[in-house]
């Protein structure tokens, strides 16, 4: 694999520990059939970053993309040794307000594209361990909040871009107007394009998430008493370079 960026470095977790876990991964199946090195950073920053807890036996089918390859007892807590240390390194980087998204989105160069791409599809893989939590229920619409329908929205984001179902996207169709509006065709890889420069700014409101979360237990605790939820600025100005404000563009 081609060297990876000092600033991308610099921006996540030191390397020894991932290069560890992927030794661990290739001592168990082929090279091709386990996370590389972006899904394995995509995949523990959801990690970091989801409240609910997660049993370490759901992470295992993830690293070889579903799949149950056959494991040895020692090889199963060499792997889990491994991928905690990485867990935790990931979450100390987020308590200390150093969690950041790795990649200058407006500016990648030669695989970097590739690299972002891999991130996202570990990031979605530990997403959708919690779906119910970040996508909230279907079914329920009763009790619909403003804060987790941004929440679920920004969420779908990195579903959509790993399917390319873009259907699925809540607001599909105001972005496909949005498009036209510009004088362009609303192709898939326009849509792709347009959903794809929301990556940093998705993953920072989600990122948000448990520090809201903790934030309102501790008041809670000071207080004596259930608090409001933090609400999501949605008056600040779209990502996606259309001039217009979230409320009436991509994630509105």
């Amino acid at each position: 694999m081609a060297s990876v960026p000092h600033s991308i470095k610099q921006k996540m977790i030191k390397h020894k520990l991932l290069d560890k876990l992927i030794d661990e991964l290739n001592g168990i199946v082929p090279e091709a059939d386990h996370f590389n090195l972006f899904e394995l950073r995509g995949f523990f920053y959801a990690m970091a970053i989801t409240p609910p807890s997660i049993l370490p036996e759901q992470w295992e089918n993830c690293f070889f993309y579903h799949r149950t390859p056959d494991f040895e007892l020692k090889h199963i807590e060499n792997l889990m040794s491994a991928a905690f240390d990485v867990y935790d390194a990931y979450v100390q980087l987020r308590v200390s307000g150093q969690l950041k998204f790795p990649f200058d989105i407006e500016n990648l160069k030669g695989k970097q594209f590739d690299w972002t791409q891999q991130w996202c599809t570990g990031f979605w893989t530990g997403l959708a361990l919690c779906k119910e939590f970040w996508l909230g229920d279907d079914k329920d619409t009763v009790d619909a909040d403003a804060y987790w329908d941004d929440i679920a929205r920004n969420a779908r984001l990195f579903e959509v871009l790993i399917t390319r179902d873009f259907s699925k996207f809540p607001n599909i169709e105001q972005i496909k107007t949005n498009i036209i509006e510009e004088g362009k065709e609303p192709t898939d890889d326009c849509l792709f394009a347009r959903l794809f420069v929301m990556i940093p700014f998705s993953v920072e409101i989600l990122q948000h998430v448990i520090d809201d979360i903790e934030a309102e237990l501790e008041e809670q605790k000071t207080l004596g008493q259930a608090t409001s939820r933090p609400k999501i600025g949605r008056s600040t100005p779209c990502p996606c370079g259309s001039g217009k404000r979230l409320k009436n563009c991509c994630l509105s």
